[in-house]
């Protein structure tokens, strides 16, 4: 990643802007439940042997949401925490949620 005073430049520029139009475009909503089915994923897969475990997947999402500016009113941010603290339930790591 090439960043000239925190902005992105060239391709990190281009595919930024490309992630951006596909979350905020007419096919929004879409595009944020097929994020989601990937995050679901990613936290399935986490379980199989020699995988990480649920835990590293589910901190490592939980804290790239929250990272983000006023996360805690952005539609989209609650909609994806909602789904990860619903996974943390189902796969008993409610702790990692909870620290919130």
């Amino acid at each position: 990643i090439q960043l000239d005073s925190g902005v992105p430049q060239g391709m990190t520029q281009q595919v930024t802007q490309k992630v951006t139009q596909h979350l905020t475009g007419a096919n929004y909503g879409d595009n944020i439940r097929l994020l989601n089915s990937m995050i679901q994923d990613h936290i399935s897969d986490s379980c199989k042997p020699g995988k990480v475990g649920p835990v590293a997947v589910l901190e490592f999402w939980v804290q790239a949401c929250t990272s983000q500016p006023l996360w805690h009113r952005d539609r989209t941010i609650l909609y994806l925490m909602d789904h990860l603290c619903k996974a943390a339930f189902t796969y008993s790591q409610e702790d990692c949620v909870q620290k919130l």
